[in-house]
């Protein structure tokens, strides 16, 4: 046969060969598609300033990331961030959740509130007048901003007593317990977002003396949990911060559960789980806060009874 002759079947083999080798580019996770779980994890541990580094946040992110990653997320991480850097990480995780319909945020570190807005503190923060806050802090605001998707869940460990607010609480003429000891403000309600704090409004968290906050390190044994409605996860959560606390921890819950009430993290088989609020004892340890315009988990849920207990 003559090469002539050949060469059409040589090219169709080479287009198929190529074919081929895209369809394989196209499957593998993160190539030629969009992540449909994204999330964005920061831990701040070593700030500048001496009286304000902390022992886990850094080890909270880490933990966080490699538990995201098993239930399927991309993740974005970053870990002792200054301002600059910080708000680059938002700007990475806002690319790649372009068309996620599930994102998350998980924020360890300090924080605090002004005027009922919450800030994030970057590791090179230093606050000695209010303005100082537009350019040495991060708005919580400008996170949930980047969230895509029909899910949004936002986790804070950021209540801890925070001694970066001394200088702006002299600026602004408060005290220093008013700026330093009030934990976090609640935020605006958008359809399909949930805000778990580690601690209720306006109080503060414990760092604690293991490897992981008290709130992470209940947030890391149950997340991972199959078949439990995310509304149900975070009551367990909370039980076990109120238990490793002494009671003094009580984490909370800020939600407008439209897209949220039948949400997994973890699909599976459900554990039997019964609550009943007519017995004795407390209600769980958990504040539920649906916005307006929210609604309770839908009927027939476990996640229900912890809702109407907790009201």
């Amino acid at each position: 046969m003559e090469a002539g002759n050949a060469r059409p079947g040589v090219r169709g083999a080479r287009w198929a060969a190529w074919g081929l080798a895209a369809a394989l580019l196209v499957s593998l996770p993160g190539v030629g598609q969009a992540a449909e779980r994204v999330a964005l994890v920061i831990g701040n541990s070593a700030y500048h300033d001496p009286d304000a580094e902390l022992r886990n946040p850094g080890n909270d992110a880490d933990d966080m990331a490699a538990a995201l990653e098993r239930l399927g997320f991309e993740v974005v991480l970053g870990k002792d961030l200054g301002a600059d850097s910080f708000y680059a990480k938002i700007d990475e995780f806002q690319e790649a959740a372009r068309e996620a319909d599930v994102t998350l945020f998980f924020y360890a570190g300090h924080g605090l509130q002004v005027e009922g807005e919450n800030w994030l503190m970057p590791v090179d923060a230093k606050l000695e007048k209010k303005w100082h806050l537009q350019r040495r802090a991060v708005a919580l605001g400008n996170v949930l901003d980047a969230m895509r998707g029909t899910k949004k869940l936002v986790f804070l460990d950021a209540c801890r007593t925070n001694p970066l607010a001394r200088g702006l609480a002299r600026a602004m003429g408060l005290s220093r317990s008013e700026a330093a000891n009030r934990g976090l403000a609640r935020v605006r309600g958008v359809p399909g977002t949930l805000v778990v704090y580690a601690t209720q409004a306006d109080e503060v968290a414990s760092d604690g003396e293991g490897d992981n906050s008290p709130f992470t390190e209940a947030l890391l044994a149950h997340i991972e949990k199959p078949g439990l409605n995310v509304f149900a996860m975070i009551a367990e959560v909370a039980e076990s911060v109120f238990e490793a606390t002494d009671t003094k921890q009580r984490p909370s819950i800020q939600s407008s559960p439209i897209g949220l009430g039948n949400f997994y993290l973890a699909p599976g088989a459900a554990p039997p789980i019964t609550v009943d609020p007519t017995a004795g004892g407390t209600t769980p340890p958990i504040t539920v806060e649906p916005v307006a315009g929210g609604t309770a988990p839908a009927s027939g849920d476990a996640a229900k009874a912890y809702y109407e207990a907790a009201e």
